[in-house]
């Protein structure tokens, strides 16, 4: 019943017209001004916010991810074109296979630089989402940073709670490290991004990633070269600042609902069996703006894009001021008019939409500094990595074969 209450909802949610700033069934805290709302944007909202309010605990995770998938399918608008996307079959441990696409801004020839590299963790509260549902938006920041976007579908939880998808994105760093000859990516010049949940998992990644050591250190000592967090989630225990009650209800994502997705990335649910004891709200792997001074000055660049309507507000700008007081170089941008998830606003806002993905793109690539030419002397990957090319792949040539048919190849 839910499910299809709320897939009705995802669909109904595109078609939308102006009407008069004020939130629709929805007091807004007195501290919050709503006029630099985007009309589009707002008039999305008033949709959503028509709808009963709903538990978040009373919905089933199955039917969590096929309302975010609807939503995503039905919001993302048109794909663009890719000259090359390659899906693989990355085992990033033993028993650990995940499914990592490859989208290239450019076709890389025998004799070209390799490319730069970012690595992307989809959002999706921890449980939810996937490389489909983010799909179109890997595309965009590929052709607009000019870096290729490896995106990893990670353990979700609650069959698997944390730290595994902190994990998983390391081990996932260390394989396109290892294999980037193969890839046509510079070893020595792969990031980090990720989008909500995503950009909460990178973040932990990068701690762990730069402060690691021995056995557990990246391959060659090779580690992030850049870190891009898009309205990122940054402190478990929702204290960062005013934003969590400011933007508590009415803007999307409601702090009810952040409570619920920790509880699931942390604990699991009734109906999973998990390994290993829950890590605790202020575990850094978890909540990376409460990681000590020492760890969080050996991170790289770092961009931040938080949205001016977002209950994770407030963790976007206190990560901005722990890093510059650790002397990490973080340039932090906020789409003030925007709310959470606004990259996925395509369909029901349009162009505004698409101009703000190409500056994140661009505020990427100019965050990674250039490959330099040197490198390219001896074929794209020259720089470092396996040239064994051994990695399971199929491969797409343009928009038509990298679209949903090669999203179907690697399932």
């Amino acid at each position: 019943m839910l499910s299809r209450h709320f897939g009705r909802a995802a669909k109904l949610l595109q078609h939308c017209r102006p009407i008069s700033f004020r939130l629709r069934n929805m007091e807004v805290h007195p501290d919050v001004d709503i006029s630099k709302l985007h009309p589009g944007i707002k008039v999305f909202l008033d949709k959503l916010n028509a709808l009963p309010p709903v538990d978040p605990a009373r919905v089933a995770v199955a039917d969590r991810r096929k309302m975010f998938a609807t939503f995503a399918g039905s919001s993302n608008g048109e794909l663009d074109f890719l000259p090359r996307i390659d899906d693989h079959v990355a085992e990033l441990e033993a028993g650990v296979n995940r499914h990592i696409r490859v989208y290239y801004p450019r076709v890389v020839k025998d004799g070209d630089a390799p490319l730069r590299c970012y690595l992307f963790l989809h959002g999706g509260g921890w449980h939810a989402g996937s490389v489909s549902t983010h799909d179109p938006i890997c595309r965009r920041l590929a052709a607009a940073s000019g870096c290729a976007i490896a995106a990893l579908d990670y353990r979700l939880a609650p069959e698997h709670i944390a730290p595994a998808a902190v994990t998983d994105c390391e081990n996932a760093f260390r394989w396109l490290v290892a294999h980037a000859t193969a890839l046509g990516i510079s070893a020595s010049h792969i990031g980090l991004v990720g989008d909500s949940a995503g950009a909460n998992v990178v973040a932990g990644a990068a701690l762990g990633l730069c402060n690691a050591e021995g056995a557990g250190a990246a391959v060659g000592q090779v580690r992030p070269a850049a870190l891009a967090l898009l309205y990122p989630s940054l402190d478990l225990t929702a204290s960062s600042g005013p934003s969590y009650e400011h933007f508590a209800n009415g803007f999307y994502l409601r702090s009810e609902a952040i409570h619920h997705y920790v509880r699931l990335y942390l604990e699991g649910s009734d109906s999973t069996v998990t390994k290993g004891a829950p890590l605790d709200t202020t575990d850094p792997r978890v909540s990376p703006l409460l990681a000590p001074a020492e760890h969080l000055e050996r991170l790289p660049p770092t961009f931040i894009s938080s949205a001016g309507y977002d209950p994770l507000l407030s963790d976007a700008e206190a990560f901005e001021k722990r890093l510059r007081a650790c002397g990490v170089a973080v340039r932090h941008t906020c789409e003030r008019d925007a709310i959470h998830v606004w990259m996925h606003l395509v369909a029901q806002v349009g162009d505004d939409i698409l101009l703000k993905l190409r500056g994140v793109g661009r505020e990427m690539g100019a965050l990674m500094p250039e490959v330099p030419a040197l490198a390219g002397s001896g074929g794209a990957g020259a720089d470092g990595g396996s040239a064994d090319g051994g990695i399971h792949k199929s491969s797409g040539e343009g928009a038509a074969a990298g679209g949903q048919d090669a999203v179907t190849a690697a399932r």
